[in-house]
C-alpha cells in the first residue's frame, strides 16, 4: 500500500518530516528536495520511493550564500559583525556566522566567489539552479547575480532555473544563495511539475534566447559607413565632455530629479563613440539621421527621445538645403514643438536656444550665451517643463539645470 505525503506539510509542519534523512547542505537547498519529494508524493509514490529520490538529492546537492549584512532576530540585538566593503561566506539563514569574509567588489566578482567553491563540489551535466533571495537585495539585482552566473564557468551546465526569488529569507539580509542539483530526466519532471503554492516562482529552462529580424518596412535602414577624419574627431570630442561630466551632472541631477542625467549622457556618449565606425561620417544630412537612430536605441528616458528627435530633424533641415546653423535651430525648433519646454521653463533649451542664436559670431560667443543660460536656470524656482516641473521651488534654487549645464560644458570645451 503507498502511502503518499502532502507536500504542503512536509514544509509547514515540523513534526511532519521524510524519516531519517540527513541535513540537506544549505538551508534554500532543502526546497528543492522537499519539491522533488512533494511531487513525487502527490504523484502517489510511497515512502520508500520519495525518501530514496531524497536522499539522492541532499547527496548531490550544493548550496552556499553570500551576504553583505547579517541578519535581525526578532528580540536580539544585531550582530553588525560584517563591515563596509566586505562580504560574508557561508552565512546562516538564522545569522549564524559564515565561513569567511571576503572583499567585495561588484556582483561578477561575488558570483565567481560563490561558483568556486560550487564549482568544487558538483559534478559534470546538467543542473538546476535554485537562485535564492536572502531577504533584502532587489529584484535588480537579483537580475544581475542570475546574468553573471549563466555567464560563469559553470553557466553552460545550469539547463534549468528557479527564481531569483525570496524562497528562504531573512529580516533585512542583503544577500543571495546558489544551490546547484545535478538533474536527469525524472528530477526535471519533479521540478516542473505544478503546484498550488503562489510564491513558488516555477523551474524554467536556461537557453538562448531566439530572436527574429522586424519586418520589411519597420527595420531602421542602416546608413552606408564613410570616412571622414575631421568629424569622427569632432563627435569623439563631444562624447568625451559627457563621459567626464558624468559624475558632475548625476551630482547635479540629484538636487532637483533621480540623479542620472550624467550617466544617461555618458551612456549615449560611450555607445555613439563604439558606433563612429558605422556612421556615414562624409554625409552630413544621413550623419544627422544616423545619429539620432543611434540615440534612439541607445539613450534612455525622455532625453534620449528628444536628442533623437533633434539628430533626425536637423537631418531633415540639412536635407534641405539648410547650413549646420540653420539646421540646428530647425531640429530645435522640432524639439520645442514635441517637448514643449521654451526658455525660462528649466531645461536644456535655456542653453541651446542662446548658444545656437550666437553661432553666427563663433563658438566663443555661443559657448558664452550657453553658460549664461544656463546659471540663469539656477534662479528659476518653478520650472516649466520636465521632470523638474513637479519638484518644490527649494530644491531648484541655487542648482543650474543638469541638462543645461551639459550643453554650457559642451560649448565651453568646443570653444577652447
Amino acid at each position: 500500500m503507498t502511502t503518499p505525503l502532502n507536500v504542503n506539510m512536509v514544509i509547514v509542519d515540523d513534526d511532519i518530516a521524510l524519516p531519517d534523512l540527513p541535513q540537506a547542505r544549505g538551508v534554500a537547498g532543502t526546497l528543492l528536495v522537499h519539491k522533488i519529494a512533494g511531487a513525487l508524493a502527490d504523484q502517489g509514490g510511497d515512502l520508500a520511493v520519495v525518501t530514496t529520490a531524497a536522499r539522492n538529492a541532499i547527496g548531490a546537492m550544493a548550496s552556499i550564500g553570500m551576504s553583505l549584512d547579517s541578519c535581525t532576530v526578532p528580540g536580539n540585538a544585531k550582530d553588525n559583525r560584517i563591515p563596509v566593503g566586505k562580504a560574508e561566506l557561508g552565512l546562516g539563514i538564522h545569522g549564524e556566522p559564515g565561513v569567511e569574509q571576503v572583499d567585495f567588489c561588484d556582483a561578477a566578482g561575488a558570483v565567481e566567489m560563490v561558483v568556486e567553491r560550487l564549482a568544487a563540489t558538483i559534478a559534470p551535466g546538467p543542473h538546476v539552479a535554485l537562485v535564492n533571495n536572502l531577504g533584502s537585495a532587489t529584484a535588480l539585482e537579483m537580475s544581475v547575480l542570475v546574468e553573471e552566473l549563466i555567464k560563469s564557468r559553470i553557466g553552460d551546465q545550469i539547463r534549468w532555473m528557479i527564481g531569483p526569488a525570496p524562497l528562504m529569507t531573512s529580516l533585512d539580509m542583503r544577500g543571495f544563495s546558489v544551490s546547484l542539483l545535478p538533474v536527469g530526466k525524472a528530477e526535471e519532471m519533479a521540478l516542473i511539475a505544478p503546484v498550488a503554492c503562489a510564491a513558488w516562482p516555477g523551474c524554467h529552462p536556461v537557453g538562448r534566447i531566439d530572436t527574429w529580424p522586424l519586418p520589411d518596412g519597420l527595420a531602421p535602414i542602416a546608413p552606408m559607413p564613410s570616412r571622414h577624419d575631421g568629424r569622427r574627431a569632432l563627435i569623439e570630442n563631444c562624447c568625451r565632455v559627457f563621459i567626464d561630466a558624468e559624475d558632475d551632472l548625476n551630482a547635479l541631477d540629484l538636487k532637483s530629479g533621480d540623479g542620472d542625467t550624467g550617466s544617461t549622457l555618458a551612456t549615449a556618449a560611450r555607445a555613439l563613440i563604439g558606433a563612429l565606425d558605422r556612421l556615414p561620417l562624409a554625409d552630413m544630412t544621413q550623419l544627422y539621421r544616423a545619429i539620432g537612430m543611434e540615440l534612439s536605441q541607445t539613450m534612455g528616458g525622455s532625453s534620449g527621445v528628444l536628442l533623437a528627435i533633434f539628430f533626425a530633424a536637423a537631418g531633415d533641415a540639412s536635407g534641405n538645403g539648410e547650413d549646420t546653423i540653420g539646421a540646428l535651430s530647425s531640429a530645435l525648433k522640432r524639439v520645442q514643438e514635441v517637448g514643449g519646454a521654451k526658455i525660462g521653463d528649466r531645461t536644456m533649451v535655456d542653453a541651446l536656444d542662446p548658444a545656437i542664436d550666437a553661432l553666427t559670431g563663433g563658438l566663443r560667443e555661443a559657448a558664452v550665451a550657453a553658460r549664461k543660460g544656463a546659471d540663469a536656470t539656477a534662479a528659476i524656482g518653478k520650472a516649466g517643463a520636465g521632470r523638474a516641473s513637479y519638484i518644490a521651488s527649494a530644491n531648484l534654487l541655487g542648482h543650474n539645470d543638469p541638462g543645461a549645464e551639459a550643453v554650457a560644458r559642451l560649448f565651453e570645451h568646443l570653444a577652447r
